[in-house]
């Protein structure tokens, strides 16, 4: 109770600041890549992701391939695409950086962002669901052990 009225003090003082225009709730993110991942390598949807994945388990992991993909964009700060050596991508309206790539770069190693299209993702945004679905890798910090009838979100939570 401590920590929320503490919380609530602050929200109510930077709501009446001058300078502040907006406040807004930041809300947990919460994935579900790993359930749709399992759902396009074995096929089904009736899965469990402990052992739905045959094509990874097989030692497909697609590493070293490089996939294009057209959709909303990507959340650098995804799990799935985050690179804590490098950081972000660099990216360019087309055709502007057209064929450049960055092959240092984790996961993301080229973005080209389409004439009048916003260069990053919203919140949830479905360009990091499917680019993660195709390609994206949880690094070894967001990897618990969750139960049989748990989904692993993106967050590393069960």
């Amino acid at each position: 109770k401590k920590d929320a009225a503490c919380f609530m003090g602050l929200v109510s003082y930077f709501s009446r600041r001058s300078d502040v225009l907006h406040v807004n709730p930041l809300l947990r993110q919460n994935h579900h890549s790993m359930a749709a991942k399992a759902i396009v390598e074995s096929g089904s949807e009736e899965y469990t992701i402990s052992s739905s994945y045959p094509l990874s388990n097989r030692g497909l992991t697609g590493k070293g391939q490089i996939i294009g993909l057209a959709d909303t964009g990507i959340d650098d700060s995804n799990c799935f695409f985050r690179d804590d050596v490098n950081g972000p991508t660099p990216r360019f309206k087309y055709p502007k950086g057209f064929g450049l790539i960055w092959p240092e770069q984790r996961k993301v190693v080229h973005y080209m962002v389409a004439p009048g299209a916003d260069e990053s993702d919203y919140f949830r945004g479905h360009g990091s669901h499917t680019s993660g679905t195709a390609a994206g890798f949880l690094t070894k910090d967001f990897l618990p052990t969750c139960a049989i009838n748990e989904i692993l979100t993106c967050t590393g939570e069960c």
